[in-house]
């Protein structure tokens, strides 16, 4: 103690140990915050990009109600894989905690019955999906 009292030089090296201890300690805590958010952002627009297929899905359940074309089908169809392929794709897989992901990743599949055929209305259809 009495050598921080009397000498500059220890004085001016104390601080500086001092300094760089709280730099040290501020990097660890950074670059661990760093890593427990990673693929966060990932899940973000993976989860944007799910609602706006959502929407895709009930535009198209409509145009089949009003105007059933095989085309009509067919899109509902790409929409509806192009949804599973994305909810069930890695980045989500590997973003969500085991524990949450249950109710997410059922294995559930909206069956579509062509125009012609007998079956649920579009709208049980929209109500079932998700």
């Amino acid at each position: 103690m009495k050598l921080l009292q009397r000498s500059l030089v220890a004085r001016i090296i104390a601080s500086l140990l001092a300094i760089s201890g709280m730099a040290f300690i501020s990097i660890t805590l950074t670059m661990a915050m760093s890593n427990s958010s990673r693929g966060d952002a990932a899940a973000i627009n993976v989860a944007g990009s799910l609602r706006m297929n959502a929407y895709q899905i009930m535009g198209a359940l409509q145009r089949l109600e009003y105007a059933p074309k095989k085309t009509s089908e067919e899109q509902l169809e790409a929409l509806i894989l192009r949804f599973d392929q994305r909810l069930h794709g890695t980045t989500l897989q590997q973003t969500i905690p085991r524990d949450d992901a249950r109710g997410i990743f059922r294995s559930d599949r909206v069956e579509v019955p062509p125009a012609g055929r007998a079956g649920p209305g579009p709208e049980v259809l929209a109500r079932s999906a998700f």
